[in-house]
């Protein structure tokens, strides 16, 4: 006969759950975090993955070999070593021919057992404006080299930064990142003898020596179905001082049946007024606003709202695309240098579109058209998850 919970629950137990253990010098059962640290005291100094110890370091694609107005042909290699679990060092360099320039970076982490903290050091490293990346390293390179269209708005930094992550909880993941940096603009290598290039100008930025640091969220993903994730930045670039917040929200849902899926997000940033340029916002044409000038609008703040539906027709070689996007720039408290070709968005923006998905939904052919003043645009892309291995 059972007994109310109630008397169950208040049943005055003699013994704790292990006495017993106790009595025979037994010991009781380990913790997952005991059982762990034991299992990498065993291992020792062999990889948990079996890889080699020394191999090469090739993070995408485009780090080996590619081509930008900034930069000219770049050429680079990359090693990495793993001596245990605790400890990861990596190292690239390469040279930019068209700046005529090294680059270089070396990570130093906490291996296989804390990968997301460690230091980096960098040196005449490119990074892009954005915020929202135009093309993968490997399309850019064959658009600027067949096209003569370049996507990158790339600036060079070098310095050093501390980074450190970790998960409070299942699905959270926090970061936080402090650096010193210098940065220096770009300019356009690959112009002939006269000054004139069929690829558009390279955005200057303010340069000098920026202390700063940043704080990440990220909750859940689209995989489960929603996703967050939210940037908090505090910087000192030549003794003025500014901030900047970003945000998104993503959200996915997947009929595996029909080979049906549906995804939104929002985006949305805000920077302070004395904020440097190379911290504005970028918007407009592939990537954004498709059918719109490519990164024609500038500012301070912005928000962009996109949405996407698919259908595997003949799955996985064949699929249907419809998407559509809108969104805005704003600009308070900056004024734009002249070569920087850009303006405040004058309304909010719209987008539509049709296209056709490949092999996997990796490769996209999109037709798309501005709807309020802007044109049609036809653009070949590669997948979002697939772009940081290009």
């Amino acid at each position: 006969m059972a007994v109310p919970e109630r008397w169950a629950r208040s049943y005055p137990f003699e013994e704790g759950l292990y006495a017993a253990l106790d009595r025979e010098g037994l010991a009781p059962p380990p913790s997952l975090e005991e059982i762990r640290a034991e299992a990498l005291q065993m291992v020792g100094h062999r990889r948990l993955s079996g890889l080699h110890r020394l191999r090469f370091h090739i993070p995408s694609a485009s780090s080996v070999l590619r081509y930008n107005r900034a930069e000219g042909t770049f050429a680079g290699a990359g090693l990495s070593f793993r001596p245990d679990a605790r400890t990861g060092l990596s190292v690239r360099g390469g040279w930019a021919f068209g700046r005529d320039e090294p680059e270089a970076a070396l990570e130093l982490t906490g291996g296989e057992v804390h990968p997301g903290t460690g230091v980096r050091l960098t040196w005449n490293g490119p990074v892009d404006i954005g915020p929202v990346s135009g093309a993968s390293g490997v399309v850019n390179t064959l658009s600027a080299l067949a096209l003569e269209t370049d996507y990158l708005d790339p600036y060079f930094t070098s310095g050093v930064a501390l980074f450190h992550g970790w998960s409070p909880g299942s699905g959270v993941d926090l970061g936080i990142e402090v650096w010193w940096r210098e940065a220096e603009s770009g300019r356009n290598v690959v112009s002939d003898g006269g000054g004139t290039s069929p690829l558009r100008s390279v955005r200057p930025v303010d340069e000098g020596g920026e202390l700063g640091g940043e704080l990440s969220a990220t909750l859940g993903s689209t995989d489960r179905g929603f996703g967050a994730d939210a940037r908090l930045l505090a910087g000192r670039l030549e003794g003025t001082e500014y901030g900047s917040l970003r945000g998104r929200l993503t959200w996915k849902r997947a009929w595996l049946p029909e080979n049906v899926e549906l995804s939104a997000s929002l985006h949305g940033g805000v920077v302070t007024e004395d904020a440097p340029l190379q911290s504005l916002f970028l918007l407009g044409g592939r990537g954004t606003l498709p059918g719109y000038g490519y990164r024609a609008y500038a500012g301070d703040r912005f928000w962009l709202l996109s949405a996407e539906g698919s259908w595997g027709v003949a799955a996985p070689w064949f699929g249907a695309r419809l998407f559509g996007s809108v969104g805005s720039t704003g600009l308070a408290d900056h004024v734009l240098p002249p070569s920087w070709l850009g303006e405040p968005a004058p309304s909010a923006l719209v987008s539509a579109g049709v296209g056709a998905g490949f092999l996997w939904d990796v490769v996209h052919l999109d037709l798309a058209r501005g709807l309020n003043g802007g044109s049609w645009a036809l653009d070949l892309y590669v997948s979002r998850p697939f772009r940081s291995f290009l």
